[in-house]
């Protein structure tokens, strides 16, 4: 009876951690909600920034997203130019 009281407290716990994720398995987020995305997270934790650089050719907001553990958002543009940037293009 115990075994199955932990299986049934192992699957509940485990579907919580997986049910986090937005998009599973071969799947793109698009631009809308890749951008509503990554506003939350830039809301949600300091380490990580998110700026408007004006629009693109087809109309839509260019943003740069900057993880930046060190915290020093004065300097970030510099550092990005002098050491390794990854660059996402969705």
């Amino acid at each position: 009876m115990n075994r199955w009281i932990y299986l049934l407290l192992f699957t509940i716990i485990f579907s919580n951690v997986y049910s986090q994720e937005k998009w599973r398995g071969n799947t793109t987020p698009t631009y809308s909600e890749l951008i509503t995305h990554l506003k939350e997270i830039s809301i949600s934790h300091s380490e990580v920034e998110l700026y408007n650089m004006g629009p693109s050719d087809y109309g839509l907001p260019i943003y740069v997203c900057i993880v930046n553990g060190a915290k020093d958002s004065t300097n970030t543009f510099k550092k990005a130019r002098e050491e390794t940037t990854i660059l996402f293009n969705n």
